[in-house]
């Protein structure tokens, strides 16, 4: 809720931090330093998590998403790879893969991570915005005009490709 909702609501999470597991803690005090913009603490607080599950891909997509704040795109690679790797069906992985890849200069592996996104939720808008990025990125305004419009066909009120069509 604190993330979603009202980022005060961190506060009642601190309040009663001291009744939850270890690693239930980390995740608490990771989303308090994130709201905080301590993007290398809320990195250290997923990497206690992983100290108690190595394979918490809950924690290993966090830090990806924070090494992208950070602009580290190569390093949020490595952990959404391990993302992947532990559960390959997790969308919002191959999501963000796409822009990490296209970020570091690699076009092929961009499409290959959007294609996965789309076989994976293919009935979803998003990943037909995202792959609209991607080609709008590269030029490719044609293809970007067509993801972006089956955006909108998949959700019509998916205002994110609306805008960009606009």
């Amino acid at each position: 809720l604190a993330l979603l909702k009202d980022s005060k609501l961190i506060a009642k999470a601190l309040e009663y931090a001291d009744q939850v597991t270890p690693a239930e803690r980390h995740y608490i005090y990771s989303l308090k330093a994130m709201l905080g913009k301590d993007y290398d603490r809320a990195i250290g607080e997923y990497e206690q998590v992983l100290e108690y599950y190595p394979d918490e891909k809950s924690a290993l997509y966090g830090i990806a998403g924070l090494k992208n704040f950070q602009m580290k795109y190569a390093d949020a690679i490595t952990y959404l790879r391990k993302v992947v790797e532990i559960d390959s069906s997790f969308a919002p992985a191959y999501n963000l893969l796409t822009y990490m890849y296209d970020y570091t200069g690699d076009f092929e592996n961009a499409l290959l991570a959007i294609n996965k996104y789309i076989d994976l939720a293919p009935d979803d808008a998003n990943p037909y915005d995202s792959r609209g990025d991607l080609y709008s990125r590269h030029g490719m305004l044609d293809d970007a005009i067509a993801s972006y419009t089956l955006a909108l066909q998949k959700r019509a009120d998916f205002y994110a490709s609306l805008e960009k069509l606009g």
